[in-house]
């Protein structure tokens, strides 16, 4: 069953009603109101009670054309699993994904093919369309990162790149892809690392002169080193990079004791007011 226009909100509540008759009895009876809502967030689908009524609401890029209708399916499933939870007195309170619970009762009603089709697909799209989402439709944060980040001020990213190709270079290491993090207000990370598309992306604030170089080389070599990383070996006692370990720990101690004070600093200068202000 596939849709080949956006999806409506009462489309969707026809796929629920059904989902009930077929999968979800005990929900027969129950006032279940669906809706697609815009969001720049990365989840799926909410569930809340509103009364006597359930609200299920889905993620407004679900209703796409070119989104699958078993990967709605398995979101309506997946709240749905979530409601007879919220219904059983036993369970109400406990973590709603704890366990794989959730998982567990999706293989007891026999909707196991749909989890693993939207798992799959999920992989391989979601990221890329949130992006593609946020990129053209960048919110009036992101909009003033851009302008801090096109300041005359600012490191550029392809020097920063150049330079994650020195140390790569440098130290034997394979390459790796550098950006900039679409930061929100509540990213208080220095940067994460995608293993799988070997990218690095890189919190805004570090294009600030505030940030010492030596931060920035920790930051590349976490990523060009992160798969020789484990828990017992750690970037300074890694042999490859021995020649670097003071500056390493220099690197690391400006991190721990000067990342939070210089991230709000160059916050503040970005959007006029401090990270706690801003919720």
């Amino acid at each position: 069953m596939a849709h080949t226009a956006y999806c409506t909100n009462a489309w969707l509540g026809e796929v629920a009603a059904s989902l009930v008759r077929t999968h979800f009895s005990e929900c027969d009876g129950l006032p279940i109101r669906c809706c697609f809502r815009a969001s720049r967030s990365r989840i799926l689908g909410r569930i809340r009670i509103e009364g006597a009524s359930v609200v299920i609401t889905l993620h407004g890029e679900l209703a796409a054309p070119t989104v699958p209708y078993e990967v709605i399916l398995y979101v309506l499933a997946h709240e749905m699993a979530h409601l007879i939870w919220l219904l059983n007195p036993l369970t109400a309170a406990r973590y709603p994904h704890r366990g794989g619970v959730v998982e567990a009762e999706l293989a007891h009603r026999g909707l196991t093919c749909f989890a693993t089709f939207a798992a799959a697909w999920l992989h391989a799209n979601w990221s890329r369309r949130l992006r593609n989402l946020m990129d053209a439709t960048p919110s009036p944060a992101s909009a003033r990162w851009q302008r801090f980040l096109a300041g005359t001020k600012a490191r550029r990213m392809s020097a920063i790149a150049a330079r994650a190709d020195e140390l790569a270079d440098e130290y034997g290491l394979d390459g790796i892809h550098v950006c900039w993090a679409n930061a929100c207000s509540a990213d208080r990370g220095v940067c994460r690392y995608d293993q799988r598309r070997r990218l690095l992306e890189l919190h805004p604030a570090l294009a600030s002169p505030l940030v010492p170089d030596m931060v920035i080389d920790l930051q590349l070599l976490y990523g060009l080193a992160y798969g020789r990383l484990t828990d017992e070996v750690d970037l300074v006692s890694l042999p490859l990079l021995s020649t670097a370990a003071e500056t390493i720990k220099t690197a690391c101690r400006w991190e721990t004791e000067a990342w939070p004070s210089t991230r709000r600093r160059v916050q503040h200068d970005v959007h006029g007011r401090t990270l706690e202000s801003a919720a």
